[in-house]
């Protein structure tokens, strides 16, 4: 069973994640500092042609959720009334394909979500990556804490 279809997530919500990993480092023009936060404000309120309204509300929701207290993001959508289990898996692959991309390299190694649900799933990654990438693995499990603070549960399993 996939992933994906057990969320029914729609080639819409996979564009707009699509986009918002080309846009999340806008903000970094105004500061280095919190530029989740500056980038979700541009997102979230230029004008951009080809997206609705809602749309941008979304990239800029994912922007600003992308890194820093998941907690903290996740209240702010609340605030907003946008917490739904589509955003939150939506916001999950994001940050991990952030914490992924951080080194700017092409991604080597066997990676697998499997027994997904509502509350969690395994992540499994290739033992012999991880030993050769310990501050991956260190932001990975950083990570993991931060979904257990709001009761979604990640299991990492190396083979």
């Amino acid at each position: 069973m996939n992933f994906i279809e057990i969320v029914k997530v729609d080639k819409n919500q996979l564009k707009l994640l699509q986009w918002a990993t080309e846009l999340y480092e806008i903000g970094l023009s105004i500061s280095h500092n919190d530029y989740q936060k500056h980038g979700a404000y541009i997102v979230g309120n230029a004008d951009l042609a080809g997206f609705s309204k809602p749309e941008q509300t979304v990239l800029a929701d994912l922007i600003r959720s992308h890194r820093g207290s998941l907690v903290k993001a996740i209240e702010i959508l609340q605030e907003k009334r946008r917490v739904k289990t589509k955003l939150l898996l939506m916001i999950i692959s994001f940050r991990l394909s952030v914490i992924f991309n951080r080194n700017r390299k092409d991604f080597k190694a066997e990676l697998k979500i499997t027994n997904p649900s509502k509350h969690g799933f395994d992540l499994f990654i290739e033992e012999n990556w991880l030993k050769n990438n310990q501050l991956t693995l260190y932001s990975v499990n950083e990570e993991i804490d931060q979904w257990k603070k709001i009761d979604f549960k990640i299991r990492l399993i190396s083979s």
